[in-house]
């Protein structure tokens, strides 16, 4: 899965979540931790505004034992409509 699927939203596995957290949940905020394989990958919904911050590194435990260190983005969205 992910942003080398050609944009096909079906496959693309965060897209999926943030669509669904925002449709499902109508969040007012929903922001996410990605590699930064996805700074180009885009999901915009219609009524939010998507902003990207990059982070130089970050560090997450992989399968809560591992770290692992990676350049990643917050990607966030925001609904502008009430």
């Amino acid at each position: 899965t992910g942003p080398g699927n050609l944009g096909d939203i079906q496959r693309d596995l965060p897209a999926q979540f943030i669509r669904h957290c925002i449709q499902e949940y109508s969040a007012r905020a929903v922001c996410f931790l990605l590699p930064v394989r996805y700074k180009n990958s885009r999901h915009t919904e219609e009524g939010y505004r998507e902003e990207i911050m990059e982070l130089e590194s970050s560090t997450f435990f992989f399968q809560g034992t591992v770290p692992v260190t990676q350049p990643s983005i917050i990607q966030c969205y925001e609904r502008t409509m009430q």
